[in-house]
């Protein structure tokens, strides 16, 4: 029976090349940016709304990858009044007081994406968004501060809702829709909050 204290060679190897690669795959690092957070899609539970709770027939799906991205993908119909599909996970509470950006580590296929985040409390029912276009297979960095949000409900913005703040951000997540119908894949690498 082998020690599990022990490390194989390969795993090592492979967690080496994995680290190597979180680097090498945005064209820009963090490492001259205060970060105060960083999620790995792999340590986030996703959870997936399509636009059947409106009758439409869109389909998408968030799944880990063996390298620990996440891979949001699908297809978006527009028959029945469809267009989008959407996923979400709660994120661990952020602690930072000077936390105002987020940066999202992404490989896309030429489309549109909405990032998504809510907060905690009375406001919970809110979706604050920004949006991103993908390269098509390129790995590329967004970085949003969070005063680039728009506050919406169920697609309308809202003007009567404070700014959003990094102390009560609670879920994360991603939306396409905007009727581009068709196939879409979203590969996302890292997810870091900072100032």
């Amino acid at each position: 029976m082998s020690d599990p204290l022990l490390v194989r060679p390969k795993r090592l190897e492979k967690a080496a090349q994995k680290m190597i690669n979180d680097y090498a795959n945005c064209s820009t690092s963090n490492r001259d940016r205060p970060i105060d957070m960083i999620c790995r899609p792999s340590q986030l539970e996703w959870r997936i709304t399509n636009d059947g709770v409106m009758g439409g027939f869109s389909r998408g799906n968030m799944e880990v990858t063996q390298e620990g991205y996440g891979r949001f993908r699908g297809k978006v119909s527009l028959e029945n009044n469809g267009g989008f599909t959407s996923t979400m996970a709660v994120i661990p509470a952020v602690s930072g007081e000077n936390v105002n950006k987020i940066i999202v580590c992404a490989k896309g296929d030429g489309k549109r994406y909405s990032l998504r985040l809510k907060p905690a409390g009375e406001y919970r029912e809110v979706s604050y968004r920004a949006y991103f276009v993908t390269g098509a297979d390129l790995w590329q960095e967004h970085e949003f501060a969070l005063q680039e949000f728009t506050p919406t409900f169920r697609g309308k913005v809202l003007s009567d809702v404070p700014p959003l703040t990094a102390q009560v951000l609670r879920e994360i997540g991603f939306l396409i829709a905007d009727k581009q119908a068709g196939p879409f894949e979203l590969l996302v690498g890292r997810i870091s909050l900072g100032s």
